[in-house]
């Protein structure tokens, strides 16, 4: 997903999502793809991080796999303030940037011969805008970095952080100034490194971040033809090690 943190996600919950036709309407259930035409199908995906606006793509193919370029794809929200999508010859979607609404309701209009009539869907897409700030990162000896005290690496290490809402997920990175040395993903607001994890070098120094995740469907695009994931990044925290 062009982005590490957009891969990262495939661990992340997934929720729930109202999709809407204009012949009538039907409720995503979890495991069910909703039938979406009997000609053209879209796979649609709204990705956001620290940033207000959302990047749109709708990937179209026909009933034998091949990809449609010739639609009319409209994106707009709750107040009809309408973007019109265009098509990427590189990458074969339509795609365009849109200011993420406070309601998070998100609609995606595609007009297409081949369909027959003009589907119309509503992605759910919520911006963050607490950012998650560390509050403890020490060893299980009680040697805090945030009190400039050096961790030692053989020990266990909590790392806690403040809470950015509902419905989060929270990626937690340490990296040194070249590698990924621990990553995870979890919906509690602290993690435990197992002792050992993390290499001991000295003069190196760390760096932790955490990364509040808000994902709906499926980021597969199998369970369910769309996806959405809203990031917001927290600041990173230095420490070194004995």
């Amino acid at each position: 997903m062009r982005n590490g943190l957009y891969a990262a996600a495939v661990f992340s919950l997934v929720f729930h999502c109202l999709f809407v036709s204009c012949g009538g309407s039907a409720s995503a259930d979890p495991g069910y793809s909703v039938p979406i035409g009997p000609f053209i199908f879209p796979r649609i995906s709204v990705f956001s991080q620290d940033s207000p606006n959302a990047e749109a793509t709708v990937e179209i193919e026909d009933n034998s796999g091949r990809l449609i370029n010739g639609a009319v794809v409209l994106l707009y929200n709750t107040a009809n303030s309408v973007k019109r999508l265009e098509y990427d010859n590189s990458t074969g979607y339509f795609r365009g940037n849109y200011p993420i609404p406070e309601d998070g309701k998100l609609f995606f209009s595609i007009k297409s011969k081949m369909a027959g009539e003009t589907l119309t869907y509503q992605i759910n897409h919520r911006q963050i805008f607490s950012k998650p700030s560390i509050t403890i990162l020490e060893d299980s000896e009680g040697n805090s970095a945030m009190h400039g005290l050096q961790i030692d690496p053989r020990l266990n290490i909590q790392i806690a952080w403040t809470s950015s809402g509902e419905d989060i997920i929270y990626q937690v990175l340490v990296k040194d100034v070249v590698n990924l040395l621990y990553e995870t993903s979890t919906e509690s607001l602290n993690v435990f490194i197992p002792s050992g994890t993390l290499r001991v070098q000295t003069g190196t120094t760390y760096n932790v971040q955490i990364i509040a995740q808000r994902i709906y469907g499926d980021p597969f695009l199998i369970r369910e033809n769309y996806y959405s994931a809203s990031l917001l990044s927290g600041t990173r925290v230095n420490f070194s090690v004995k």
